[in-house]
Order: structure tokens, then sequence, then C-alpha cells
């Protein structure tokens, strides 16, 4: 998903990985903060991708907005800046913490199944369409939780 929003949208020019010390409204995770800050690392940096630990260094529940604001603080800018989202995320952005405010901090690249038509909330948001993967993620935590890592 990282290669094709790069290769989709020459306007984003660098894709930083940030896990969420702890997504508010989510179950608590099977894992800590540390050891899936670790797992994305040791995944995305062979692949020239970075990743961010502010929300697991800082702890708690993480915003969206509170991200932005730190990147913000250390030179980051609306014009150079895209929170990637999926499209289920992207239905319940409005209830999100400060929408508005996160929207004057950067533009949503939000990414969609081909074919599944969802509604634009706003005329900046890009689409990057991928296809389908055959895992799903949910189905992949069910068989971790039951010592089934094999898809």
């Amino acid at each position: 998903m990282a290669r094709e929003a790069l290769r989709a949208h020459p306007e984003v020019k660098q894709l930083i990985f940030v896990p969420a010390g702890h997504s508010p409204g989510k179950k608590p995770n099977l894992a800590s903060g540390e050891q899936r800050f670790a797992w994305i690392r040791a995944t995305v940096l062979p692949l020239g991708f970075q990743v961010w630990d502010h929300e697991v260094v800082k702890g708690g529940e993480s915003y969206t907005v509170e991200t932005l604001e730190t990147a913000h603080a250390m030179g980051a800018n609306r014009a150079r800046l895209f929170w990637l989202l999926g499209a289920d995320a992207y239905g319940s952005f409005p209830t999100w913490r400060k929408p508005e405010k996160i929207r004057a901090l950067c533009r949503l690249l939000v990414v969609n199944r081909p074919g599944k038509k969802i509604p634009l909330l706003d005329p900046e948001d890009l689409f990057l369409e991928i296809p389908p993967h055959p895992a799903s993620s949910s189905a992949l935590r069910t068989r971790l939780q039951i010592g089934r890592a094999h898809v």
C-alpha cells in the first residue's frame, strides 16, 4: 500500500509509519507499543520507509490531531503532509477528535478497494485504489490469538 501511494500520487514524496500508543475506542492491544514499533520498523526499514516512535514514547491514547500538531511543531507543513487511512476509517473521520483541525494540518489520502464507492468528504481528499489482498487483518489477528500464525 505504501509503495502504491508513492507511485500513484507523485505529490507524496515519503511515507512515515506512526504506530499508535493506544487508539481510542479500540480494545487493548495484544502487543505492547514497543513490540508493534519493533515489528513495523523491522518490516518497513528494509523497504526504504521510516517509522516514528512519537506515539509509543508519548504513551496513553493516540489522537491524530495531536500527532499532526507535533509534526508541525517539528517543521512539517500542510502542503507536504498527508494522512494515509483506510476507507473504513475515512467513513468515521467526521467523528474523530477535531476533524476540522486535522484537515487544517494535512490532506487525507484514502486507500479504497477497487469498485467500492465511498462518498467524498472533502474535495482535497485523495483516493488510492489498490487491489484487494487475500488476507484480512482481523482474520490474521484471530489466527495469531489461537496460535496459528500461518495464513
